[in-house]
């Protein structure tokens, strides 16, 4: 990505961000979040808000490349708060925020 805005993301990204947060905690008392969670789990991938997670995660990916790393880090807390969507990816982003804390944030009584 050579022209890459690095605004124009952030912008996108807290959008993104407050969305995300605002439904999370709606989410599970609706109807679509009993229905994930009747699914067995090779099939949850499928449901739309496993593709809110997945790309959640990507939205992690970049903001560490643009090293937002306060930002970073509270979307693998978000991601991490849930526990039934992209639960093999639960200890790439442990190991991502561990790292996260200790070398860039240096907040060491958080690791």
């Amino acid at each position: 990505m050579k022209h890459f805005c690095k605004l124009t993301f952030c912008k996108q990204y807290v959008t993104f961000f407050r969305f995300y947060s605002t439904i999370s905690f709606f989410m599970q008392y609706t109807l679509s979040y009993r229905h994930d969670k009747a699914l067995v789990p090779y099939l949850r991938r499928y449901t739309c808000t496993a593709q809110i997670i997945r790309c959640l995660g990507y939205a992690a990916e970049v903001l560490q490349k643009v090293k937002q790393w306060q930002q970073a880090a509270d979307t693998y807390n978000l991601l991490l708060s849930q526990n039934m969507y992209s639960l093999s990816k639960r200890g790439y982003w442990y190991d991502r925020l561990a790292l996260i804390y200790d070398f860039h944030i240096k907040a060491k009584d958080k690791v």
